[in-house]
């Protein structure tokens, strides 16, 4: 069995979290990271004149954000276990390569099948941006006096969040200038700047690990995951459908991959690792149910807005938008405990409070209630990314913390198809005020159910830093 590559790290002052923030280090980390959460929204607005343009009906002009997500659902982990072997920096590149070559051909693309493959290789290759983030980020604080790098993280949170929010008025602004194509040529500069801090600012790879010998590239496991999880995002986006043989095949793919990742030498997910780690199983599934909520809220509440008030797409934006800034503004706050245990509980509690408000909301609530429940939810969303991801990096082997983080990014983009199927439920057969009262209920519960597993959870170590490493 190799040995896990786990740094040894101390808890330090406080204040040198802040100093420890390397401007030019952070800088293409950034930029490449918020590249995907931006590509996730920015297309929100393009898809009425893309369907016009392209002569199809507006739901399949849809697929455009579908096919984003399944990308990234399936190439984030994917990515980060591509970055062992060819290198952290080295995969960093070529993912922004392939957002330029995907961002160059949706701009020219002629038809729907160009689009799709362009929205499809943006999604590849953003997904490649985070996971590498997180392992340069690990391998810049491997050393023994150096602490969980908590800011650093905390910068990469905030800024995904709130390019995320600003997606949809820079989307409207583009296609106001020139066109919905401009959506996509948009990604050129911003992958090129994002190269260019990289080859100045990001430090070499080093190569192997001595210890590290060259093995075969886990391609079948590779292959079973992505059948595995586009399966799962298939079933999970019409459950009311009730698809089971698209459900038994996910199921299926999982076996099998378990088979082969036990039996392969270096395999794609080391399944013996997710075993022994209640605590890293534990992560994935709480940061799932969190997002189920806050997505089924975040597209819930603006269905409802629009519907029940009356307002228009950015009016709703503008409503929802104090979520974006509380939730960058909790990040940061978490970022700073010693502990993650607490911003976890936190989430929970903020989650289920958040649901109760959402019951007393009906089309003639004042406006200050819509902004509190808003507000609320922001808190849940900023320390539910923040913390599990610190939950993540204590609880994930050192080597493996690219495919860990891919994964966990993985649960959140299964969650946010999975809400779709949520939304669709509450609302569709019920009315409106009905259906937000589905979404309130279902919300507060998955709430409590993340309080309690949260303060449950032996393996967040209640009163130990979050610099040591746990996986009990």
């Amino acid at each position: 069995m190799r040995p896990p590559l786990r740094p040894t790290v101390h808890r330090v002052s406080r204040r040198r979290d802040w100093r420890a923030l390397d401007i030019r280090f952070l800088t293409p980390l950034v930029l490449g990271s918020t590249l995907n959460p931006l590509n996730s929204s920015i297309l929100a607005t393009g898809l009425v004149p893309i369907a016009y343009d392209m002569h199809v009906s507006p739901p399949a002009a849809t697929s455009l954000v579908a096919v984003l997500y399944l990308a990234s659902a399936v190439c984030q982990p994917t990515m980060g276990k591509v970055s062992l072997r060819w290198g952290t920096r080295r995969v960093f590149i070529y993912g922004l390569v392939l957002v330029a070559i995907g961002a160059t051909l949706g701009a020219v693309g002629p038809n729907m099948t160009y689009l799709l493959v362009a929205r499809a290789l943006i999604g590849a290759g953003t997904s490649a941006a985070y996971p590498t983030s997180i392992a340069l980020i690990r391998d810049r604080a491997a050393s023994p006096n150096s602490d969980v790098p908590r800011m650093q993280m905390a910068v990469l949170a905030i800024a995904g969040q709130s390019t995320a929010a600003i997606g949809l008025p820079i989307g409207g602004l583009l296609i106001g200038l020139a066109g919905w194509r401009a959506t996509f040529l948009a990604n050129v500069p911003l992958a090129g700047a994002a190269i260019a801090a990289a080859l100045a600012w990001l430090p070499a790879d080093r190569g192997r690990h001595h210890d590290e010998p060259r093995r075969r590239l886990d391609l079948v496991g590779i292959a079973l995951f992505a059948v595995a999880v586009t399966s799962l995002l298939v079933f999970l986006e019409q459950v009311k459908a009730a698809r089971w043989w698209v459900a038994a095949i996910s199921v299926g793919a999982t076996a099998v991959l378990v088979v082969h990742e036990l039996r392969f030498e270096d395999p794609f997910i080391d399944v013996r690792m997710l075993a022994r780690s209640g605590g890293l199983r534990r992560t994935y599934i709480r940061n799932g149910l969190s997002f189920v909520a806050i997505y089924t809220v975040l597209y819930g509440m603006s269905q409802w807005l629009e519907s029940a008030r009356d307002l228009s797409p950015q009016q709703c934006g503008l409503v929802l938008l104090p979520m974006i800034v509380v939730s960058g503004l909790a990040s940061l706050v978490i970022a700073r405990f010693d502990v993650v245990q607490p911003g976890l509980v936190l989430a929970g509690v903020a989650i289920s409070a958040g649901g109760l408000l959402l019951l007393l909301c009906s089309g003639e609530s004042p406006i200050l209630l819509i902004y509190a429940v808003t507000v609320v939810f922001g808190v849940g969303m900023g320390c539910t990314f923040i913390a599990n991801q610190l939950a993540l990096y204590q609880q994930a082997e050192g080597r493996d913390i690219a495919v860990a983080t891919g994964l966990l990014r993985t649960s959140s983009y299964v969650a946010a198809i999975f809400s779709s199927s949520v939304i669709g439920f509450a609302f569709n057969g019920h009315g409106e005020q009905q259906g937000l009262r589905v979404l309130a209920w279902l919300t507060a519960g998955v709430g409590v159910l993340v309080t309690l597993s949260s303060a449950l959870d032996p393996a967040l170590n209640p009163g130990k830093p979050a610099s040591k490493a746990t996986t009990g």
